[in-house]
């Protein structure tokens, strides 16, 4: 098994600024990670919103599977001190941009404020990226993913 660190932008309070963030060390704080085991390559890019470039960095590894946070970022949202991540109009681009062969949606049920609906991605995704595969697996529902040559 490989596990590689994937830097994430964690979202923010405007007051905190967007961005990566960094510890006094220089090390990223917010991550992402990218396993592979038995030649199947899963990214979840933790919580994060979409930057410069992470796009591409998913598209180079030929991913099997990408696990996306769907759960927003809004102005009512952080007015109340509640941080998010990437909306169901970004994964959805990103999915595309990153290949990957299947794509789940995730975070958008672990918190009260977290109300986003994963069928209005999976929708976004039918209707202008009709060709990113999706799953919105139940819990406790197995996911059997195989590498592409498999």
């Amino acid at each position: 098994m490989t596990i590689m660190p994937l830097p994430a932008v964690h979202g923010a309070l405007p007051e905190d600024g967007y961005g990566f963030h960094r510890t006094e060390s220089g090390e990223y704080p917010f991550l992402g990670y990218v396993i592979e085991l038995d030649g199947v390559r899963i990214a979840h890019t933790g919580d994060t919103l979409v930057y410069d470039g992470l796009a591409e960095q998913l598209r180079a590894l030929d991913l099997d599977l990408l696990i996306v946070p769907i759960n927003g970022v809004s102005w009512f949202r952080e007015r109340r001190g509640i941080v998010g991540n990437m909306n169901v109009l970004e994964a959805a681009e990103l999915a595309e941009a990153s290949a990957a062969r299947l794509v789940i949606p995730v975070h958008w049920d672990l918190f009260a404020d977290n109300t986003e609906d994963p069928e209005n991605f999976v929708r976004r995704l039918a209707t202008h990226h009709p060709g990113v595969n999706a799953s919105v697996p139940s819990i406790g529902t197995l996911i059997d993913v195989v590498p592409a040559d498999g």
